[in-house]
């Protein structure tokens, strides 16, 4: 059997399916859970008022939105 045909007898039949649906509660949902699974397993820096302080984390997160954003 060549390629073309094997491809052909794969694709008889088939029907094109809806795409996901967002669900903007879920990731809510999601989001939360690992904000408090982080604070629950790591703990909360005691020193993050003075660490906020510095440039550093934010340029980090500037780093990291430009990178989301460029994906």
């Amino acid at each position: 059997m060549r390629t073309d045909d094997l491809i052909d007898a794969l694709s008889v039949g088939l029907e094109p399916t809806r795409p996901a649906r967002l669900m903007p509660g879920l990731l809510v949902a999601a989001g939360v859970t690992a904000v408090a699974a982080v604070v629950l397993i790591l703990g909360v820096r005691p020193d993050l008022s003075q660490g906020l302080a510095t440039a550093a984390p934010w340029l980090k997160l500037l780093y990291t939105l430009s990178l989301a954003a460029a994906a």
